[in-house]
């Protein structure tokens, strides 16, 4: 986030790595560590953490597809991924 690169493309990064990850795993409890692993290096890096879950909710909204196999409303998995 100190760098030269707008915060649009820092947080496209975000959930272009969300979405990856959601596609790429068949079981919830694989997942969970894998984006919550992401979301917290994001906010070690200088992410705000409402922006973030605002993105993750979003993108979860417009791909719910990718995220269908965990059988696990879209709020319950931003919970187990963003601990609030």
């Amino acid at each position: 986030m100190s760098s030269n690169i707008p915060q649009s493309i820092f947080y496209s990064a975000l959930v272009g790595e969300f979405l990856r990850i959601g596609r790429s795993t068949l079981r919830f409890e694989d997942f969970v560590p894998k984006a919550k692993e992401l979301f917290d290096r994001m906010l070690t890096q200088g992410a705000k953490a409402s922006v973030s879950r605002k993105m993750i909710l979003k993108i979860m909204s417009k791909h719910p597809e990718d995220f269908a196999q965990f059988k696990t409303e879209h709020d319950e998995i931003l919970k187990s991924v963003t601990n609030v």
